[in-house]
């Protein structure tokens, strides 16, 4: 079975919960097989294939894919304006009397701290 087919078979197996990168990573893999590392990448192949499959948010910091409308695959392609925008969480703001400075700074160019 190809990786292909094991994320499309994955997909209607979990139409609910849908499929991330971490279920196909972790050992056991979510249908068993050997580690898919580029989950993306299947997920591009099977919408240029045809398969409408929308983002469902996140888990573990990755995206959730699931196939649009539950178990329906659209002949014609992907639908437009199926999938759902996830927008980042910005940083907490740092606490008062914090005693070192959160932003990255460069050792080589950072002239303030040249003493």
């Amino acid at each position: 079975m190809t990786q292909l087919e094991r994320v499309r078979a994955a997909l209607r197996q979990h139409p609910g919960r849908g499929i991330c990168a971490v279920d196909f990573l972790r050992y056991p893999t979510i249908d068993g097989g050997p580690p898919i590392t580029r989950l993306a990448a299947r997920i591009g192949e099977l919408v240029e294939a045809g398969v409408s499959i929308e983002n469902a948010g996140t888990r573990e910091k990755c995206k959730v894919y699931r196939l649009a409308g539950g178990l329906v695959e659209a002949a014609s392609g992907p639908v437009p304006g199926r999938e759902r925008v996830v927008e980042p969480v910005p940083p907490p703001a740092a606490p008062e009397g914090q005693l070192f400075d959160l932003k990255p700074r460069s050792t080589i160019y950072d002239t303030e701290d040249a003493a």
